[in-house]
């Protein structure tokens, strides 16, 4: 029996003052705590600066309480690190309302919802958004 994918995905595009991430499949704890420690790791050269995420969770279903703690535990951590805006791309109005609820349990200061990663692009950068279209083409 083939085991469903599941994995994470973080980088950081420094010119863009970007952090695009990508999650996908069920997690079990050890997952999830792999995650956090990758997430964490990843955002120090954002450590003191303002930054948006953009968040590609269409491929992650709804998670058990102990792995949603501990994206929780990233999302503090992106606020705290000088995260201002998140764009969540989502496929279900279940993850939606699941980001919403952790979102908002953890008083991110402003997070949205879209189909796609350029239509959160645009969002947070509608200056140049073309100009990241070359990044974000591999998180389609």
């Amino acid at each position: 029996m083939e085991s469903t994918p599941k994995g994470f995905r973080v980088e950081l595009d420094r010119r863009l003052k970007l952090c695009f991430l990508k999650v996908w499949g069920p997690w079990l704890e050890e997952d999830g705590k792999a995650y956090v420690t990758h997430f964490t790791n990843q955002l120090v050269p954002f450590a003191g600066t303002e930054f948006d995420v953009v968040a590609d969770i269409s491929e992650f279903p709804i998670q058990k309480a102990p792995v949603n703690l501990q994206i929780q535990e990233t999302m503090r951590h992106a606020a705290a690190s000088g995260m201002k805006r998140a764009a969540n791309v989502v496929n279900s109005a279940m993850t939606e309302m699941q980001i919403r609820r952790l979102s908002e349990e953890t008083g991110l200061p402003m997070f949205s919802f879209f189909k796609s990663v350029n239509d959160g692009v645009k969002w947070l950068r509608p200056e140049n958004w073309q100009k990241s279209l070359s990044h974000t083409g591999q998180w389609k």
